[in-house]
This record gives structure tokens, C-alpha cells and sequence, in this order.
């Protein structure tokens, strides 16, 4: 790759690190937000199932440990461990391989820490907290570790000395500069698999070619069950990136009918089984004595049908302990050119024979809904006419017009001007700013990818698949990426130390439920930004959502990350009570509290009305009703308790709402003193 190129994107690469997180300053916050791109790039491109970012760096045995993120998967006996390299300027720069070997080991002397471990730690309340607390759990399944070292310098080196941790291998996968842009690049795409045959232990497969075509030609050959599920255990979703993008399980009732035909009829699964459809962009033959030619290898290959029989294989082997050495699938191989794969592979997704019904719609880019978006955002420009929201439909789209408008620069200040980078929004964005506003904050936890396929398999079952939005919708969702934004600032200014992207979701999702349809969406829009007195209100719910999501994780003794993924978290977070003040901000169409939702009955509003009287009492009054109650006797001492800990919320200013239990005992206190002593306070009565 010439260096022009691997310079600009270095460039461009930093500039996305700024843009995640425009206060990044010190290397660790830098590192994070590189961390947090590759791995949802590798996320995307199905390298690793899932990913989440964590902080860890201390003694670990006899030496440093130190890891930025990890992956465990459910159901899953792999450990995945992110570790990253940063650099300090856009200089392109060599990386040796003795100091990403030295990464290597600070992320083996972590697992090892780890897993370790006899008691899991049960104080969980930061990232790094819960990532350990995640990793010792899961210990009794963990028989494979896996180390992602990500780097924006350059490296020449592929392999690193071999290491175990507990006695299991550790695989270790580079990600330098290079390899990023290489893989980053719509050019590009993902790094191409190949399939060595040859070498396997069924060797190469004899085949059958049926006449070549001009554009291309076609091979029938039956593939050994174990060759298919090595190649999945190896590469994962990437050899489907064709087929089921929104392939999630294997527990399906298709799936299961799979997996029984390979517990109970393994000879027969050939004869029950419709096979599956590979493209491949050459292949390498070679002669078996007795037997013919054969195919030794395929390179640049995907399944573009039949993705749930390769899963399904995969898993049954792997979970259930099956024998799968009598399997064997029929395979029809197409060798086909890059240059005309897509359009060959969107007709064999839609003709194939396929063994469930969405499989068809699967190539989530090119659909309609994805395309009227795109569509929308070139034609839909925010109010004044001066600027427009880009939708990057395809990966990378943003920096491929921008570099086409670089031909000079004042068609590139005019582009930058007309689309600023922080108007780009994502595939994955859109997912998380709907599902977000639709009270899924749970599936949002999940991350990018899976949350991008629950919210586009929701999609399809409810308006089908040629269901296309209108310019209404789009400003209206536009409306919601502008408070997600909000969100994030928001939580960022607050400085939590933990589980900031959760508490986004969450309170995007409260917002949404709290305001329950009479959120002026379209005032948001035409203001592109939120009112101060929403994002004041927005702000005091920040810290509430944050503590009620750790305590209820808390209370069942669940990993936070992994109890913030279940609905019942959010079912948890629609009873709780946050702030509001009178009156209400502007988007909210004019309403009242008391007349916000039906759901706010009148226990509701009487709650948020006596919250109200209890945080005008300052901290001094409250210490002073504290003792009063003590020395008169007139309040049990769990009431004095209760006014003591009010005394220390109202010294903090109320960073921390009280709750519906404090606010009912505090109510029968102020109550009981205007009667007893009402020169200590004074309210009207409740």
C-alpha cells in the first residue's frame, strides 16, 4: 500500500479518536477511543462476536498485566482480550515485534489474574470491576484465549513466540496500521478468506465441474462437516458477511431440526440437508490417483447460502460435544470475479433455495429501508438550507465523497461545510438512536452489531421488507441522534466512572418513556439542538439512572454488563422515580407534570410533589430535625436515621434522588413536625 495512503488514513484515524470523544487528552483516553473503533470494526466484520471496552492495568503474578477491552460471548468458551498501542502524532511509525510481544504477555499475565481467581469479586462498579468479575466467572468454560493487539504503527511481524494461559493456547491476532486500512477501505473490505483443503486432515475434495460460463463457472463437491465447522471456529460470521448478516442463534426451529439430523442421522444428513452455495474467487486443483481432480483450495470465499447449516454444524460439535465426522454437505462452489460478486451474489441470495424465509432480505445495505435513508439524507437539508445530516448506508462512504471533493480545496471546504463530520451517522448509529427512543436500552447494551440486527429483524417483521420512510420520519430520527448526542455529553461532563455508554442508552430510553409521546420532536429538529432546560433535565437524570442500574445490578448479585442486556433491567428502570421541576422544558409541547401521561396517576405526581418539598430543605434543617427527633423522642430513631442520611443527599445537592421509600417516611416527619414543632420547617402539609 503506498504510503500516501496509509498516511492520509492515519490522519483520518486520529481525527475519528478526536471525534469520539472531543475531551480525549491523555494517552489512556486516546487509547480507549482507538480501542472503541477497531473493535467495532472487528465487531462489524465478525472477527469477534462482541466487545467491551475496560480499563485494567496493575500487578498481576510476577509481573505488569494490562488489557483496554475484552469479549465472552455467550454460551462461548473463548476469551477474547483487546490490547492497544497508540502513537502520539500522524507520523507513520515502525511498531517491533518484541514490544507487541511484551502487549502480548501483559494481556496473558491479566487472563491469568483472572481466572485465577477462587471468588469472584462481588463490589462491582467500574468497567475494569466488572470485566474481571465477568472473566472469573466464566473460567469453568474458558479452554481458549484469544489476544487482539491493536496498533497504529506499522508491523512486519505476523507471528509472535507462542504463550498458554492455564494451560490453553493463546491465538494472537495483529492489527496494525496496514492491516486496519486494508480491511477499513471500501476498496478493501475484509481481509479475504481462503480455504486450504489440501491441508486438512480429509485432504482435497474431488469434484464435479460443470460447464464455465463466460463470467463464471461452477464445481459440485460434498464438504466434510469438520472442514465446515474449522473454517467457522476460525473465521466466525466473516465467512457469512454475504449470507446472514443477522444470523444471532442457532435455537431456531429450523436450527433444531439441524442439530437433531447430526445428534441422531449423521450418515444421513447429506440426503435431508439442501446444502449450501459458496462463491469463491479462484481455486487451485490438484489429481488423486483413483479418484480424479480435486479441489486443494479456494481463496476469497464466502457462504452466501446456507449460513444457518454452517452455524448450526459449528455449534452442535462445539457445544454439545457431537461427532460430526459422518457428516458431510453438499456444496455447490461458484467462481466468480470481484468485479462482479455483489450483483452474482444478490441474485444467488435471492433465488437459492432457502431454508427460512428472511434469509433473502439479509443484505442489510442494500435494502430499502437502508436506501431510502441514504436517499433522504442527500435530499433532506436542516433548516437554512446550510448544512445536512450524511448517512454513511455502506462503511467508509463519508471518507471516500470527501476525498472526492478534495480535488481542490474550496470544493473540500465546501463539502465539509455542507456535511460537517459531526452531522455522519452509521448504519449501527441509526440502530442505537431507534431502539434507544423505542425502549430497548437493553438490546442497545448488547453493542453495535447485535443491537444493529435485533433492530433490523424488528424492522422487518413489523413494516416488511419494501417498507420505506418518509421525510417525517427522517427528521424526526434525526430529532433523536440530536438528543442521543446530547446524552452523551451529557454523561461525559458528569464524569461517571463506569458503564457511560449503558447510562446513554438508558437515559435516551427514560426520556422517551417519561415523556411518553408528547416530546416535540420536530421543534428539536428545526432547532437542530436541544433546549437548555431539556438538557438541564436531561443532566439531573444522569447520576439517578447511573446508581439505580449499578443497585439493581447489585441487588441479584449480576455482572452489570451482562444484567444491563436483560429486559428486566429496563422493566426495573420504568419504576423508578427521576427529577422533574416546574415548569416542564419547552419540547414538552406545553404540558404539565401532573398532565405529562396517563401512567402518571396520581400517586406518581404526588410523589414527584413531595420530592420536590423535601430537596427545599437544606442540609442544616435536616440535621436539626435529625436531632430534634432524638432528643425529644418524638421520632423512632430509623426516622432520625432517615433524616441524617437526607442531611448528607442535600449536602451533596441532591446528586442522588431520594426514593420513593425516603420521600414517604421524610413526608411523615415534616407532617408530624408542623404539628409538634413547626418553627423548624415550614411547607404547606401533603
Amino acid at each position: 500500500m503506498a504510503d500516501g495512503n496509509v498516511l492520509e488514513f492515519l490522519t483520518i484515524l486520529h481525527a475519528r479518536v478526536t471525534e469520539a470523544d472531543p475531551n480525549v487528552a491523555g494517552n489512556q483516553e486516546r487509547r480507549a477511543a482507538f480501542t472503541r473503533m477497531v473493535v467495532d470494526h472487528l465487531i462489524e466484520i465478525g472477527r469477534v462476536e462482541t466487545g467491551e471496552l475496560a480499563v485494567w492495568e496493575g500487578t498481576a503474578g510476577r509481573g505488569v498485566g494490562r488489557v483496554d477491552g475484552y469479549g465472552l460471548a455467550d454460551d462461548d468458551d473463548t476469551l477474547d482480550l483487546f490490547i492497544s498501542e497508540l502513537g502520539g502524532d500522524d507520523a507513520v511509525r515502525s511498531v517491533r515485534a518484541d514490544d507487541l510481544d511484551h502487549l502480548v504477555g501483559q494481556a496473558g499475565r491479566f487472563a491469568e489474574h483472572c481466572l485465577r481467581l477462587k471468588i469472584p469479586p462481588s463490589n462491582v462498579g467500574t468497567d475494569a470491576e466488572a470485566m474481571v468479575a465477568a472473566i472469573s466467572r466464566a473460567k469453568a468454560r474458558v479452554r481458549r484465549v484469544r489476544v487482539f493487539v491493536l496498533t497504529d504503527g506499522i508491523s512486519s511481524a505476523r507471528r509472535l513466540p507462542k504463550r498458554e494461559v492455564e494451560g490453553w493456547p493463546v491465538e494472537v491476532d495483529i492489527w496494525d496500521l496496514t492491516r486496519i486500512v486494508r480491511s477499513m477501505s471500501v476498496e478493501g473490505g475484509s481481509e479475504p478468506i481462503d480455504l486450504d483443503f489440501e491441508n486438512t486432515t480429509q485432504g482435497a475434495l474431488p469434484f464435479l465441474r460443470l460447464d464455465a460460463e463466460a463470467d463464471y463457472s461452477t464445481l459440485l463437491l460434498m464438504i466434510p462437516g469438520k472442514v465446515l465447522a474449522d473454517a467457522y471456529e476460525e473465521h466466525g460470521a466473516r465467512l457469512l458477511e454475504y449470507n446472514v448478516r443477522s444470523f444471532l442463534s442457532v435455537r431456531g426451529k429450523v436450527n433444531r431440526g439441524i442439530r437433531q439430523t447430526i445428534v441422531e442421522e449423521p450418515s444421513r444428513f447429506i440426503a435431508y440437508n439442501n446444502g449450501i452455495v459458496i462463491t469463491a474467487e479462484s481455486f487451485y486443483e490438484k489429481f488423486l490417483p483413483g479418484l480424479g481432480k480435486a479441489v486443494a483450495r479456494l481463496t476469497n470465499v464466502q457462504i452466501v447460502n446456507g449460513g444457518q447449516t454452517t452455524a448450526t454444524i459449528h455449534d452442535t460439535a462445539k457445544r454439545l460435544k457431537a461427532d460430526i465426522h459422518g457428516v458431510s454437505v453438499a456444496a455447490k462452489i461458484v467462481i466468480v470475479g470481484s468485479d462482479i460478486r455483489d450483483a452474482m451474489v444478490k441474485q444467488i441470495s435471492k433465488f437459492a433455495n432457502t431454508q427460512n424465509p428472511m434469509q433473502q432480505a439479509d443484505l442489510s445495505a442494500n435494502e430499502p429501508f437502508h436506501v431510502s435513508v441514504e436517499r433522504l439524507s442527500k435530499a433532506i437539508w436542516c433548516p437554512g438550507g446550510q448544512k445536512r445530516w450524511f448517512y454513511e448506508r455502506a462503511r467508509g462512504q463519508y471518507e471516500v465523497e470527501l476525498t472526492g471533493a478534495s480535488v481542490t480545496p474550496a470544493r473540500r471546504t465546501r463539502f465539509l461545510k455542507e456535511c460537517p463530520k459531526e452531522l455522519r451517522f452509521s448504519k449501527v448509529d441509526l440502530a442505537k438512536f431507534l431502539n434507544s427512543w423505542q425502549r430497548k436500552p437493553h438490546e442497545v447494551s448488547y453493542g453495535g452489531q447485535k443491537n444493529f440486527i435485533r433492530f433490523m429483524e424488528e424492522l422487518r417483521k413489523k413494516n416488511g421488507l419494501s417498507w420505506e420512510p418518509d421525510a417525517r420520519w427522517y427528521q424526526d430520527i434525526i430529532a433523536v441522534a440530536i438528543i442521543w448526542s446530547a446524552a452523551e455529553r451529557l454523561v461525559r461532563w458528569e464524569g461517571l466512572p463506569a458503564f457511560r455508554a449503558n447510562v446513554v442508552a438508558y437515559l435516551v430510553s427514560c426520556l422517551s418513556y417519561y415523556s411518553a409521546g408528547q416530546l416535540d420532536l420536530q421543534k428539536i429538529w428545526n432547532a437542530q439542538g436541544v433546549s437548555r432546560e431539556l438538557e438541564q433535565l436531561m443532566r439531573a437524570w444522569v447520576t439517578p439512572i447511573r446508581d439505580a442500574l449499578v443497585e439493581s445490578a447489585a441487588t441479584r448479585q449480576k455482572n452489570p454488563t451482562e444484567w444491563f442486556k436483560n429486559p428486566e433491567c429496563w422493566s426495573e428502570m420504568e419504576l423508578m422515580s427521576l427529577p422533574f421541576s416546574e415548569p416542564l422544558p419547552p419540547e414538552f409541547k406545553g404540558e404539565t407534570v401532573r398532565n405529562l401521561f396517563p401512567g402518571m396517576g396520581e400517586g406518581q405526581t404526588s410523589f414527584l410533589a413531595g420530592a420536590q418539598r423535601i430537596k427545599a430543605i437544606d442540609a442544616q434543617s435536616w440535621i436539626k430535625i435529625a436531632q430534634w427527633g432524638s432528643t425529644s423522642g418524638e421520632l423512632h430513631w430509623r426516622q432520625s436515621g432517615i433524616a441524617t442520611t437526607l442531611s448528607g443527599m442535600a449536602a451533596h445537592g441532591w446528586r442522588r434522588e431520594p426514593s420513593r421509600k425516603q420521600v414517604d417516611a421524610a413526608l411523615t416527619i415534616l407532617n408530624l413536625l408542623e404539628e409538634r414543632n413547626p418553627a423548624l420547617t415550614a411547607g404547606p402539609k401533603l
